[in-house]
This record gives structure tokens, C-alpha cells and sequence, in this order.
């Protein structure tokens, strides 16, 4: 299966909610003109920074922590992730700062608490197979031996898993019925599992972080002269052929 080992923890701290003297813990006040232009300008950097998101990670990461304290919901208004999730199975709502590319939905599949604050959480991301059948999406997403998605998931602090058609290899001698019988998931279409687990008040912070990180590898480019993704990758791989200097 393509998976490669669970990353460590992740960012540390969550937002907390703006409170302005005298409010209660969950009011509110209207944010001012000059607020609202300033967020309009933070989500408009954002939707341009989306194709560079796997070079400038942090950056598009520290945009989206001032778009969600700016919008005053302590991280609750990227696609939908809050404090408490919306309920397993639910899709996440797009028009965010960072919305998903055509043909692609995000979704939580499951939350689980466990004891001492630790949270179990995975989410799912599908990857729009049917809009563009002959992109090299698993590819893509893995990169030179995998380097990109080990390097996504260190850097988020989750697990990624991609599954569904085209996601296995059959082994030497194996039958697709064996192959269907382990892994049942290679009927479904072909989607990532993004799974998280740690201190609660990191899983808003990884999973978005996550995302950010996803979603521009499943926007396909314009023409080759744009895509900076493949240029990395293919650097990467001449450096780990020795073709060229790290």
C-alpha cells in the first residue's frame, strides 16, 4: 500500500476566539470596514499563493491563521474544520480562502476522543480522476520516492494514504480477488486519507495544514512552464540520482 510511515506531532497551539471587553465567551463584535477590506485582501494573496502552496507551505499556512483570526472564528472558517468538526460523513463547505480545486471534495470521515486530550481524526480529499483521466495524480502526490508525500505528512503532523483505483500493485502470483479481499478500498474511486492523531488542540492547525499542502497537487497545470511542482520534483530526483549537488 503507499503509505509511508506516521509523521511526528504537529504545529503546536489553536487559535483562540477574539474577545472584545464585556463580551461573553461566544459573542462576537461586527468587524470594522477597515477589517473587512483587510480580510478581503488576505483571502485575495491566499487564492494567488494557492500554485506556489508546495514551495511557500508556511507562508500560505501563516495567511490562513491571520484569515482565521481576522474573520474572528479561531480557525473555524477554513473549509469548515472548527473546534468540534462538522459531523463524520459531512462534506466541507467550499468558497473558502483555499477552496478545493474542480472535482475535488473534502470531507471528515471519523473523530474520535480518547483519554489525556488526544483526539483521533481522518479526513478525506477525492482526486478528480473523471475531470482529468490521464494525469498522473498518484505520482504527483507521492513525487521522487515518495519524497512528497513523506515530506507533507512531517510537515503537518499527519498521516496520508492514498486509496481507491490504481492505488495497489498486484504482487507476483496475486489475483485481484486477493487483492480486493486485503484491501476492499480499491473498488472506490481514487482519494487520499489524511489522518490525524495527537493533542486536540493541534487538529484543527494539522489538518488545514494538511490541506493546504493537498490541494494544489490536484489542481493539473495550465502548460509545463507553470507547473513549478514538477520542476521541484524533478530536481529533487536528478539530486537523489546524484545527477546534480543537494
Amino acid at each position: 500500500q503507499r503509505m509511508a510511515s506516521a509523521a511526528p506531532n504537529g504545529v503546536d497551539g489553536e487559535l483562540g476566539k477574539r474577545k472584545s471587553s464585556g463580551e461573553s465567551g461566544d459573542e462576537k463584535r461586527p468587524r470594522t470596514a477597515d477589517e473587512e477590506s483587510y480580510l478581503a485582501k488576505l483571502k485575495d494573496e491566499l487564492i494567488k499563493l494557492q500554485p506556489f502552496s508546495p514551495t511557500l507551505p508556511l507562508t500560505a499556512v501563516l495567511l490562513q491563521q491571520e484569515i482565521d483570526r481576522v474573520s474572528g472564528g479561531g480557525g473555524a472558517r477554513h473549509v469548515g474544520i472548527g473546534a468540534a468538526g462538522p459531523p463524520p460523513g459531512t462534506s466541507l463547505p467550499s468558497g473558502s480562502a483555499f477552496a478545493p480545486p474542480p472535482g475535488v471534495e473534502v470531507t471528515i470521515l471519523s473523530e474520535e476522543t480518547l483519554p489525556k486530550g488526544q483526539v483521533k481524526a481522518s479526513m478525506k480529499i477525492t482526486i478528480p480522476t473523471e475531470l482529468y483521466p490521464q494525469f498522473n495524480f498518484i505520482g504527483r502526490l507521492l513525487g521522487p520516492r515518495g519524497k512528497t508525500l513523506q515530506e507533507m505528512q512531517r510537515e503537518s503532523g499527519c498521516r496520508m494514504t492514498i486509496k481507491g483505483k490504481g492505488s495497489m500493485k498486484m504482487r507476483p502470483g496475486q489475483t485481484m480477488e486477493d487483492l480486493r479481499a486485503h484491501h476492499p478500498h480499491i473498488d472506490e474511486p481514487l482519494h487520499l486519507v489524511v489522518d490525524y492523531a495527537g493533542p486536540v488542540h493541534n487538529k484543527d492547525s494539522c489538518l488545514r495544514n494538511a490541506e493546504a499542502r493537498v490541494l494544489p497537487l490536484l489542481a493539473p497545470p495550465t502548460d509545463e512552464a507553470s507547473d513549478f511542482v514538477r520542476q521541484k520534483q524533478m530536481r529533487e530526483l536528478a539530486i537523489l540520482n546524484g545527477k546534480i549537488p543537494g
